[in-house]
């Protein structure tokens, strides 16, 4: 989602497209508050970033 939020900062459409264990970021009722990786930012906080600058979320049914 990091590099998503860049490319939608420089102008870029960016559409984030979640399948199967994807769509739980989607949803609030799970638990977001884990890193990826070395990051500092929670899950939660990269999704936001990323929708707040423009990017889109396609939320798939499987």
């Amino acid at each position: 989602m990091k590099l998503g939020t860049n490319l939608q900062k420089r102008g870029a459409q960016v559409m984030l497209v979640l399948t199967l264990e994807g769509v739980r970021i989607a949803s609030r009722n799970q638990p977001l508050d884990w890193r990826w990786g070395n990051s500092l930012m929670t899950l939660v906080q990269m999704y936001d970033d990323f929708v707040a600058v423009g990017g889109k979320v396609m939320v798939l049914a499987v």
